[in-house]
């Protein structure tokens, strides 16, 4: 299952909005991305939140909790990773696969076979949502070679809450988490 924001919705104007309202519309039309769940391999979407037309992603991710449970493996678009989020989606059983931004602090652990290390997100006491304790996470850094993916040479992190790297290698995750969409 994948958390995205690939619902289109448009902004709420004053009057309905018809093809002949948007014509004659002397400035865009902006479109706003409203939180979903949907299934990866058929794309049908399990769960929508339409929260206010300026809500962040994450705020509306937050709505959407209670429609995961236990054993779902869940990727992430980079828009809503939150240390909260992740922390109460692995509460709730949840493994879950992150974008993990760069301004993201960890404390590095350990190194694991598949490349991937194991480290602990740390609460940050400036964040909106805040966490009640550390995570362990594994972390996985790579470079992209297809520019069709994404900027070659930068380095992505990935963090996820499924911890063995036995079960779910590195390089399987990567290429899971590029088959999201």
């Amino acid at each position: 299952m994948a958390a995205c924001s690939t619902c289109p919705i448009r902004r709420p104007t004053s009057r309905p909005l018809d093809a002949v309202t948007i014509k004659r519309a002397k400035e865009p039309i902006r479109r706003y991305e409203r939180p979903c769940l949907s299934e990866c391999g058929s794309h049908a979407t399990i769960a929508l939140h339409i929260g206010r037309y300026d809500e962040a992603e994450l705020h509306g991710a937050y709505a959407l909790l209670p429609q995961v449970s236990r054993g779902i493996r869940l990727l992430q678009d980079a828009n809503f990773f939150g240390g909260a989020y992740l922390e109460a989606l692995n509460a709730k059983g949840v493994r879950a696969l992150v974008a993990l931004p760069s301004t993201v602090a960890l404390k590095r652990w350990r190194n694991l076979p598949d490349g991937s290390y194991l480290a602990r997100l740390l609460p940050n006491t400036q964040a909106v949502y805040r966490m009640q304790r550390a995570l362990w996470v594994r972390v996985i850094e790579y470079q992209l070679t297809d520019a069709r993916l994404g900027e070659v040479g930068q380095v992505y992190r990935l963090a996820t809450t499924w911890l063995n790297p036995r079960t779910a290698p590195a390089k399987e995750l990567i290429v899971l988490y590029h088959e999201r969409s």
